[in-house]
C-alpha cells in the first residue's frame, strides 16, 4: 500500500496507472494506492487545467519468509547449507533486493559448513527480516559385506548384499577364482543372488568382490574381499 500525501492541486486532477494490478481509492489528490502483487508500477498524476502529467514509479515490495534446509552427511564431509526466500506473488522480472546473513558470519543463500550444529540465517529485505535455522548433523558412514552365502538358506544369508549408509555412488563386481567378472551391480540396495549375468546359478566355491563407492560429501572408498558360495 502506498499513501500519497502532501500533494496540492488547486485545479484538481486524477491519478492513474497502466497496470491492472494497481487500485486507486480514497482522496483523488492524495489517494491510497494498492498493488495486488509485488512489483514496480507506474503512477501518473494528470492536471486537467494545465494539461500537465507527472509520472512516478512506486516499488511495492512483497513480504518474504526464509526457509533453511537441514542436512545430514557422513562424518568428515563438507556440507552445503541452503536458504530459500519465499514470497507473495511478484511481478515478472522484479528485483527482490534481498540478502542472507548467517550466524557464522557467512553471507549468501548457499554456504559451506563443516561443523555440526545449528546455523541461523536471516533474510533481510526492505520491509524487514525473517529468520530460520538450518541444522547440520554428521553420522558414521561405512559398508560391510558377508563372507559366505548359502543359496538354500531360509534365514536371510542366501544372497550377497552389503550393509551400508551414506552411499552416493556404488559399483560392485563379483569375480570368479580366475579373475573373470561374473556379475556386476550398481545399486547399493541391490544384491548378488549367486548367479551370472544370464541368471545361471554358479558353481559352489570361492568368489571375490570389488566395491567402489562414494559416500555423501564426496569421500571415496574401495573395498574387496572373498565370499564363499554354497548351495
Amino acid at each position: 500500500i502506498y499513501e500519497v500525501s502532501g500533494l496540492s492541486a488547486p485545479n484538481g486532477g486524477t491519478w492513474s496507472s497502466t497496470s491492472p494490478e494497481i487500485s486507486i481509492s480514497g482522496d483523488p489528490i492524495n489517494p491510497t494506492v494498492t498493488a495486488s502483487i509485488g512489483g514496480v508500477y507506474d503512477l501518473t498524476f494528470s492536471d486537467p487545467i494545465c494539461l500537465y502529467d507527472q509520472l512516478i514509479y512506486v516499488d511495492f515490495p512483497p513480504n518474504y519468509t526464509v526457509v533453511a534446509s537441514d542436512t545430514s552427511l557422513c562424518s568428515g564431509s563438507s556440507a552445503q547449507l541452503e536458504a530459500f526466500a519465499i514470497s507473495d506473488p511478484v511481478q515478472e522480472g522484479y528485483n527482490s533486493n534481498i540478502s542472507f546473513d548467517w550466524s557464522n558470519g557467512e553471507t549468501g543463500s548457499v554456504i559451506e559448513a563443516n561443523t555440526e550444529g545449528d546455523y541461523t540465517v536471516t533474510l533481510n529485505h526492505i520491509c524487514g527480516s525473517s529468520e530460520d535455522v538450518a541444522t547440520l548433523e554428521y553420522y558414521f558412514c561405512d559398508l560391510n559385506a558377508p563372507n559366505v552365502i548359502v543359496l538354500s538358506s531360509e534365514v536371510g544369508n542366501n544372497e550377497f548384499f552389503i550393509n551400508y549408509n551414506g552411499i552416493q555412488e556404488f559399483q560392485c563386481v563379483i569375480l570368479n577364482r580366475w579373475g573373470n567378472k561374473v556379475f556386476e551391480y550398481f545399486d547399493p540396495a541391490g544384491s548378488w543372488p549367486g548367479t551370472n549375468m544370464n541368471n545361471k546359478i554358479l558353481d559352489e566355491g570361492t568368489y571375490f568382490y570389488k566395491i567402489n563407492a562414494v559416500f555423501e560429501g564426496g569421500s571415496e572408498v574401495q573395498k574387496h574381499g572373498f565370499v564363499m558360495l554354497m548351495y
